[in-house]
C-alpha cells in the first residue's frame, strides 16, 4: 500500500515536471516564432534596401559563388538576376586577375567593409573599373561573404576630365603672356609662371611657400595697399594699377588683375596677373607732355596742319598751311575743309570720304590739291584724332607737298628701267638674288654661260648645288653671306655648268638697296678659263726653264731655301749635287748649238727618269744643274753615283752619238746640328764638282 502510494506521488511529480516542460516548450516556440518573424522582417528590409541601391550587392559563399544578387548588380554585369546565381568570381573579373585571387575568402582577405579598387568584367566581356567592399558574416550558422560592388566608370571619366582640366589649367597658367601668381586663401604662394620669373626675377623656389603680403614684390610704401588688394581679390574680379618691385629693387608700373579660384563653390585662393605697363606709362607721360606742347608743335610743325572738328570744320591752321595753300586763318576758320577751297570740283566727294576716315584715325592717302591761286600739286594726307578725356573731339590733318618726291620717284622709275636694260644687255652673266639668296632674275649671258633658263631656276636657291660642285656648296653660302654683310664681293673659284662641266669663274657681287633697305644682291659671273690658261703659261715661264722643262734658277733657289728650312725644323739632312756636263763646249762647237740643246733636254729627261719624285732638279745656267735630295746625306752619295753611272751608260747606248755624255758631280750636305747657308752649300758643291772635273782631265 505504501509502495503504491509512493508510485502515485512520483507520477504526480513527473506530471508536474512534464507540465513545466510543456510550458517552457510553448515559450520557446513563441520565441522561435518571434525570431522567425524578426528574421523574415530583416530579410525583407535587406531586400528592399538592396533593390533600392544602384550598387551591386551580393551574398556569396566564401569560395566566391553568388547565392543572392540585387537587380542593380545583375544590370551592372549584364545578366538577369536568375543568371547571376551560381556565378563565381572568375566569371566577374578578367582572367589574369582571377588567377591572383584566393580560392577561399577569409577574414584576412576581406576588406572589412572598406572599398578597394578592382577591375570587373561584364557578361559581354567589357572590362570596367569598380570599387569593392567585402565582409564575412554568419547567416543561418554558415559563413557568408557580403559583397558591395560600385561601378566607378563615370567617376573615372570625371577624374580623367579633371586631370585634363588641371593639365590645361597648368598649361594656360604657365604659357600666359602675363606674369601669373597663384596663392591660397591664406595668401601663401602656390605657383608662379615663367613670365613672373622673367618680370620679377624670382624663381619658383624663391617664391613658393612664401606669403604674398610678406613684401617680396611690394615697395615699402605699398605693403598696406597690397594686403587690401589681396583681401579684395577673394570677393571677385578686380583690376588695379600700381607699382611693384623687382628682386633687384627696380620699381615697375603694373596692372594687377585678380580673380578668386572657386572649387566646390568655395574660394580656395586667388590668381593674380601682373602686366608690365612701364612702357605704356612712359607713353602716357609722353602724351601728357605732348598735349602740353601741342600748341607749340602745331604752330611750329614743318608740315601743313589743319585742326578740324567732328564735322570737318576748320578750327585752326598753322603757318605752313598758309604757306602751302595761300590761305590765312581768318579766311578759312569755320569753313568746311571739303567746301572746294583746296579741292578740284571732281574731288569734293573724295575729300568728304577722306575726312570721315581721318576722324576715325585711318587716313594715309596721296592725291592732288589746289592752292589759293589755282595751282595744282601732289600731296600726302595723313591724320590723327584729337582725344580729350577719352572722347574724340576732332582730328588733325597733315598735308605734305610731295612734288619733289614724285620727281625722285619718276627718276627712280627711269633708273629702274635703265637697270633692267643694263641687266639684260650686260656682257657678263648676272643673277639677281633676294635676301634669302633665292633667284629672282638672270640675264641671257647667264643662260649662255651656265645653260639654265630663267624658267628652270627662278625661285631656287643659288647655292642648292645647281651651279656648285659638291665641295663648293658651303663656300657658296659663305660668299652670299659675305656679299650681304660687306656689301660687295670679289672672288675667284670653280663653278659647274648644267651639263656638269667645271670651269673657273670670277664672282663679284654688290647689294641692291631700295629706300635704304637691303632687298637682295646682284651677282656677276665671268668665265676666266682663257685667263687662267694664260696665267698658267706665265707661271710656267716664270718658274721653269723653257728649253728643258725643269725648274729655272730663280724658282729652284726658292725651293732650295724652303727645303733647307724644312730640314732644319724636322732635323733631317739634305744632300745637294752640283752637276756639270763634261765636254759640253766641244759638243756645241763641233755639232752645233741645236745638238747641245738636244743633249740638255735628254739630260733632264734622264734625271727625271732615275730620281725620286721628291728630288728637285733645277738648271743654274748653260750646262750646270743643281739636284736637291731631301732626307739624304753623304752616306747616300755612293748609291746615287752608282745609279747615275749605270743608267748613263744605257742612255749613251740608246742615243748612239759619236760622243758620250758624262757628268762631273760635286756634293755638299746640310746638317741641322751644323747648319750652312745656301751660298756655302752651293760653293762647296761647286768646288767639289770642279775638283772631280780636274781629276778627269788630268787622267786623260
Amino acid at each position: 500500500m505504501k509502495d503504491k502510494e509512493k508510485t502515485k506521488e512520483q507520477l504526480q511529480n513527473e506530471l508536474t515536471e512534464l507540465r513545466q516542460q510543456i510550458t517552457e516548450l510553448q515559450k520557446l516556440n513563441i520565441k522561435h516564432q518571434q525570431i522567425e518573424e524578426t528574421l523574415s522582417e530583416n530579410e525583407e528590409k535587406y531586400r528592399i534596401l538592396s533593390e533600392a541601391t544602384t550598387d551591386c550587392i551580393l551574398i556569396e559563399t566564401v569560395e566566391g559563388r553568388i547565392l543572392e544578387c540585387n537587380t542593380a548588380g545583375a544590370k551592372m554585369f549584364g545578366y538577369n538576376k536568375k543568371d547571376m546565381i551560381g556565378l563565381t568570381i572568375a566569371d566577374r573579373v578578367p582572367e589574369e586577375f582571377a588567377k591572383k585571387l584566393p580560392k577561399v575568402i577569409t577574414e584576412k582577405e576581406a576588406t572589412q567593409g572598406f572599398f578597394v579598387p578592382r577591375i570587373s568584367k561584364k557578361k559581354d566581356g567589357t572590362i570596367f573599373p569598380t570599387e569593392i567592399a567585402t565582409k564575412i558574416v554568419n547567416i543561418r550558422g554558415k559563413p557568408r561573404l557580403i559583397t558591395y560592388i560600385r561601378d566607378i566608370s563615370e567617376r573615372k571619366e570625371v577624374e580623367k576630365k579633371l586631370r585634363k582640366a588641371r593639365k590645361m589649367f597648368t598649361s594656360l597658367f604657365n604659357s600666359n603672356p602675363e606674369a601669373a601668381l597663384y596663392h591660397d586663401k591664406e595668401g601663401r604662394i602656390i605657383h608662379i609662371n615663367p613670365r613672373f620669373t622673367e618680370l620679377f626675377d624670382y624663381t619658383p623656389e624663391e617664391m613658393i611657400g612664401k606669403k604674398i603680403d610678406e613684401g617680396m614684390i611690394y615697395p615699402a610704401d605699398r605693403t598696406k595697399e597690397g594686403k587690401i588688394l589681396t583681401q579684395k581679390a577673394f570677393n571677385g574680379f578686380s583690376e588695379y594699377e600700381t607699382v611693384r618691385k623687382k628682386k633687384d629693387g627696380t620699381l615697375i608700373s603694373v596692372v594687377i588683375s585678380t580673380a578668386p579660384v572657386i572649387i566646390d563653390k568655395k574660394s580656395q585662393g586667388t590668381i593674380g596677373l601682373y602686366k608690365d605697363i612701364t612702357e605704356r606709362k612712359k607713353a602716357e607721360e609722353a602724351l601728357r607732355k605732348s598735349q602740353q606742347e601741342f600748341s607749340s608743335l602745331f604752330k611750329s610743325s614743318p608740315d601743313a596742319l589743319v585742326y578740324l572738328d567732328e564735322e570737318a570744320n576748320i578750327l585752326n591752321i598753322n603757318s605752313h598751311f598758309t604757306k602751302l595753300f595761300g590761305f590765312t586763318l581768318e579766311e578759312v576758320k569755320g569753313r568746311n575743309i571739303d567746301d572746294g577751297m583746296i579741292h578740284l570740283p571732281d574731288q569734293i566727294e573724295e575729300g568728304k570720304r577722306l575726312s570721315k576716315n581721318g576722324f576715325e584715325g585711318r587716313l594715309n592717302y596721296e592725291t592732288v590739291r589746289k592752292k589759293k591761286d589755282g595751282t595744282l600739286f601732289p600731296v600726302h594726307i595723313s591724320s590723327a584724332p584729337v582725344i580729350i578725356k577719352g572722347e574724340k573731339k576732332g582730328f588733325i590733318a597733315v598735308y605734305r607737298d610731295i612734288t619733289e618726291r614724285k620727281k625722285v620717284e619718276e627718276t627712280l622709275q627711269k633708273s629702274q628701267q635703265e637697270f633692267a636694260s643694263v641687266f639684260k644687255n650686260s656682257p657678263n652673266a648676272l643673277v639677281y638674288l633676294d635676301e634669302e639668296a633665292n633667284i629672282l632674275d638672270i640675264n641671257s649671258r647667264f643662260t649662255k654661260l651656265f645653260g639654265y633658263t630663267l624658267e628652270e631656276i627662278k625661285g631656287r636657291n643659288i647655292y642648292d648645288g645647281m651651279i656648285h660642285p659638291l665641295n663648293k656648296i658651303e663656300e657658296g653660302k659663305d660668299l652670299v653671306k659675305m656679299a650681304f654683310t660687306k656689301g660687295y664681293l670679289n672672288y675667284e673659284t670653280i663653278r659647274k655648268k648644267k651639263d656638269g662641266t667645271l670651269f673657273p669663274v670670277s664672282i663679284s657681287g654688290s647689294n641692291i638697296l631700295i629706300d635704304g633697305e637691303l632687298k637682295g644682291t646682284l651677282g656677276t659671273y665671268m668665265d676666266i678659263t682663257e685667263r687662267k690658261k694664260i696665267e698658267g703659261e706665265l707661271e710656267k715661264l716664270a718658274h721653269y726653264d723653257t728649253l728643258t722643262g725643269c725648274c729655272n734658277r730663280g724658282y729652284g733657289m726658292g725651293l732650295l731655301e724652303q727645303q733647307i728650312k724644312l730640314a732644319h725644323r724636322k732635323k733631317y739632312p739634305l744632300l745637294l749635287a752640283y752637276i756639270d756636263i763634261d765636254k759640253f763646249k766641244y759638243i756645241n762647237d763641233t755639232f752645233g748649238h741645236k745638238e747641245g740643246d738636244i743633249i740638255l733636254k735628254e739630260v733632264v729627261k734622264f734625271f727625271k727618269s732615275i730620281l725620286r719624285d721628291i728630288d728637285i732638279i733645277y738648271r743654274l745656267g748653260g750646262d750646270e744643274f743643281l739636284i736637291i735630295f731631301p732626307d739624304s746625306s753623304l752616306d747616300d752619295a755612293p748609291l746615287i753615283r752608282e745609279r747615275l753611272s749605270k743608267n748613263l751608260e744605257k742612255l749613251n747606248q740608246k742615243l748612239a752619238k759619236p760622243y758620250k755624255i758624262d757628268f762631273s758631280i760635286g756634293l755638299s750636305c746640310y746638317n741641322s746640328s751644323n747648319p750652312l747657308s745656301i751660298e756655302e752649300l752651293i760653293r762647296i758643291a761647286d768646288e767639289n764638282m770642279y775638283e772631280e772635273k780636274k781629276k778627269k782631265e788630268e787622267g786623260e
